[in-house]
């Protein structure tokens, strides 16, 4: 998997070396320890020392740690080999990554399927699914649900990716089927059993929901629930959130009414999974708010009730109310479904910033405030400024996250989205920056299809050019920060192969921040360059000076 990347802005590689050589000390320091499981663990360490070295810029000093790790720990070989290839695909040298694979004499070593399941990792990272998926499937076919203990886990997680690989292109009956694959592999840990058992049920609910058969919906209901069953027997997240594919499930066989009763027949569980969650969070130092599973469940019940609203609306029109009463009838059960989806998505993105849909939760409720408000019933959320700049602020982390992930298309439409919300908030010149950092990257991994690279360069330049236009003539601090973030991001392209992008950021730099405190260093800096260049550019070089 992909190390954490650390950055220390304004460190210099001798002081971060000295920071990463004594945080790690006690791991270099101590002796190879003896137990199976303690060697085990010795090793991830160690990788994780030697990641360390790399993110720090110790490249070589991290060969000779490798080295020497691979010595000590001879039973370690797969995972020591991976970590090797590792340093190469980071890099983006595939080929190169390719050769040492194809170099290793045993193709069907254990060691050597980890280095190319690695591959296959860092391939679907990039977006060059096929190549992926061909690694996948020959491993699965070879080792089923039986792999080598050398490489189980690599050979886990990496099931595990195919089938968010397979969900992302649009692939959910194959999905369900490598689900399937990965819940028959012997040893699996709990946390993995229960959650791959609960996405697989909600892969079935979904694929329940488009069938057009009865009985066919039916039996996939089915499995879906028997699935769900055999997570109740212990107070999760899993828990949590199969209560609310259950009422799901509820919905789909026709019995709306019932789905809000089943969650709050739950709610004082889900009180407890929140408490739990909120203490592991502070212990933790992150927010696992976005697991929490009154947000799912209310989110899902807010959805249902506007989804069912909407319906009725439709049906009133097509079919009117023959009397008066009969109408004001309509409209008032119309009326309640809408408020109390609009309570439910509320409560949502106020008390749950950071999931995953607050932002959809939040679009939904206007939309049904609109809705409350053609039947002559008016709603205002109590939603203070601060309140509205931390939904943005948690948004803006999610898709901040989804980016060093490398899921760069789902970073890019989040970014989007919390953007046509919150164009102008303290956190939107890092979100325009990286969300034209995101389609560069894009582009780059989409070399052999030229019309897809030229689709996504343009949509870093129309980034570029938002971050630009929007912040040109804003107050002094909000200014800088933009001018900051547009000759970092021209450097940025000039490093990812993309001078017209840079040369076209400086520009803007350069026309629309004569405020900034670099203004008049970049442009002499323009000027030299253009002068010094071979053959020199005379024209271009005057004009900035």
């Amino acid at each position: 998997m992909t190390p954490t990347r650390l950055h220390h802005a304004g460190q210099s590689a001798a002081v971060l070396a000295a920071a990463v050589l004594a945080s790690s000390a006690p791991i270099r320091a101590a002796a190879a320890p003896q137990s199976a499981e303690d060697r085990r663990e010795a090793v991830k360490l160690e990788v994780r020392y030697v990641n360390l070295l790399n993110d720090a810029g110790l490249a070589e000093y991290a060969d000779l740690v490798l080295k020497d790790v691979q010595a000590k720990y001879p039973e370690a070989k797969a995972v020591l080999k991976t970590a090797a290839l590792e340093q190469t695909l980071r890099l983006g040298r595939f080929d190169d990554a390719k050769k040492a694979i194809a170099a290793e004499k045993d193709q069907d070593a254990p060691e050597t399927w980890a280095m190319k399941l690695l591959m296959a990792d860092y391939l679907f990272t990039r977006g060059r699914y096929p190549e992926a998926e061909a690694i996948y499937g020959a491993l699965f076919k070879k080792y089923g649900s039986e792999p080598p203990a050398a490489i189980a886990e690599f050979y886990a997680q990496s099931c595990y990716k195919f089938s968010q690989m397979l969900i992302f292109l649009g692939r959910e009956k194959d999905a369900i089927e490598t689900y399937r694959k990965l819940l028959a592999i012997k040893g699996l840990d709990q946390g993995t059993v229960r959650q791959a058992s609960f996405e697989l049920a909600q892969l079935l609910v979904k694929r329940a929901g488009t069938e057009t058969k009865k009985e066919d919906r039916a039996a996939t209901l089915a499995e879906a629930k028997k699935i769900v069953n055999g997570l109740f027997w212990k107070l999760d997240v899993w828990f949590g959130r199969s209560v609310a594919l259950l009422a799901h499930m509820r919905v789909l066989e026709g019995k709306p009414e019932t789905a809000q009763k089943l969650v709050d027949e739950y709610m004082e569980q889900f009180d407890q999974i929140d408490a739990q969650l909120e203490q592991q969070g502070a212990e933790q130092g992150v927010d696992l708010s976005p697991l929490s599973p009154v947000a799912e469940c209310r989110y899902l019940i807010g959805t249902i009730l506007a989804d069912e609203a909407d319906k009725a609306v439709k049906e009133n029109a097509a079919n009117p109310p023959k009397t008066p009463a009969a109408r004001e009838k309509a409209e008032k059960k119309v009326a309640e479904m809408y408020y109390d989806a609009y309570v439910n998505l509320v409560n949502v993105y106020v008390n749950y910033p950071s999931f995953a849909w607050a932002m959809d939760a939040m679009d939904r409720s206007e939309k049904i405030a609109s809705e409350l408000d053609k039947l002559g019933y008016e709603v205002e959320a109590e939603i203070t400024d601060e309140q509205r700049e931390q939904i943005a602020s948690k948004q803006f982390s999610s898709a901040a996250s989804l980016y060093k992930q490398k899921q760069y298309e789902k970073s890019i439409d989040t970014y989007e989205s919390i953007l046509r919300k919150y164009p102008e908030t303290s956190e939107s010149v890092k979100a325009l920056q990286t969300l034209a950092k995101a389609c560069t990257e894009l582009a780059a991994s989409k070399d052999g299809d030229p019309d897809a690279s030229w689709f996504w360069i343009a949509r870093a330049s129309a980034a570029e050019g938002n971050l630009a236009d929007r912040f040109a003539n804003k107050r002094r601090d909000d200014m800088t920060a933009a001018g900051d973030a547009l000759r970092e991001l021209a450097q940025y392209f000039l490093e990812h192969g993309q001078p017209d992008l840079q040369e076209k950021t400086l520009d803007d730099f350069i026309r629309l921040y004569p405020r900034h405190t670099m203004a008049a260093r970049t442009l002499a800096a323009e000027a030299a360059k253009r002068a010094e260049a071979d053959p020199p550019d005379w024209d271009g070089a005057i004009a900035r000076y």
